[in-house]
């Protein structure tokens, strides 16, 4: 397209990328979240995760499919279930953690 693009790659508790334009303003970030639930109605939960992600944060560029998992790195009776989700947003990495931890807070963790 002829524009100049940067990129940044880091970890905050999740992997962003920044895209910028030919006058280094944010264009975009692309934000990969994986997310998991292993108490009450598992399959509701991610859903309502995955909607509030949605209208607090930006737009679902991608879905995985939700997949059953046994705990790791400690015991439990509960299995996991699991999906990892991208988004599109023009939130700073540190607004995308403020946001998720609302999120998280809002769902009860």
């Amino acid at each position: 397209d002829g524009g100049i693009q940067c990129g940044i790659e880091g970890r905050v508790p999740l992997w962003y990328v920044w895209r910028c334009d030919a006058d280094y303003r944010p264009v975009i970030m692309v934000v990969y979240f994986s997310l998991g639930t292993n108490l009450g109605d598992k399959e509701q939960n991610l859903r309502m995760a995955v909607q509030k992600i949605r209208k607090q944060i930006g737009e679902v560029i991608s879905l995985s499919a939700f997949y059953a998992t046994a705990p790791w790195g400690f015991s439990s009776d509960n299995i996991f279930l699991n999906a990892t989700l991208c988004v599109g947003t023009a939130l700073a990495p540190l607004e995308v953690l403020q946001t998720t931890q609302e999120i998280e807070r809002e769902m009860g963790r």
